[in-house]
């Protein structure tokens, strides 16, 4: 589990900050939709998830790249 979490964290730092960022308000912190909108400068909690939508899209192609 140890190890898993180190790749994924290798992954995250592979990620555009704005990317990284999104991931890490919204599945780390827990942050709401509204709150990681406010966080990020986004216009809305509509614009945060568009924002996360694509940053996990982006994280899960360098996971399946490196495996």
């Amino acid at each position: 589990r140890e190890e898993l979490e180190d790749y994924l964290d290798a992954c995250l730092g592979e990620l555009r900050e704005d990317l990284r960022e999104v991931i890490l308000l919204r599945n780390h912190a827990g942050g709401s939709w509204e709150w990681v909108a406010e966080q990020l400068g986004r216009p809305s909690a509509d614009a945060a998830r568009k924002l996360h939508a694509r940053a996990m899209i982006d994280l899960r192609d360098l996971v399946q790249r490196a495996t």
